[in-house]
């Protein structure tokens, strides 16, 4: 097998484990809070989910990009309430800013 078959069958294990409950990640443990709660588009009023320019920590090398890589600073996505922020129904644009209720 490749290298790059190698790390998928690895990547492939970890996602299912993570998705059994079964992964050392403190991260998959925690009870995630609901980000959506406070946030609406001020067009159409949806509430389901936004795109959002987020900070995605990966390690980038000549094989690509990798966002599950170990010693990440973190495996969340992060963003402000001043990062960019689009309705997917309506096509609504602005910042994070101008969706929160």
């Amino acid at each position: 097998m490749s290298n790059e078959t190698d790390h998928q069958a690895e990547q492939d294990a970890i996602t299912a484990q993570c998705e059994a409950g079964t992964c050392d990640h403190p991260e998959c443990h925690e009870e995630q809070p609901e980000q959506l709660d406070d946030m609406k588009c001020p067009n159409c009023g949806q509430t389901e989910a936004f795109h959002i320019a987020a900070t995605v920590w990966g390690n980038f090398t000549a094989d690509g990009f990798d966002p599950d890589a170990w010693g990440l600073p973190d495996h969340n996505n992060d963003w402000t309430e001043y990062d960019a922020c689009i309705c997917p129904q309506c096509k609504k644009t602005g910042i994070v800013q101008d969706f929160q209720i």
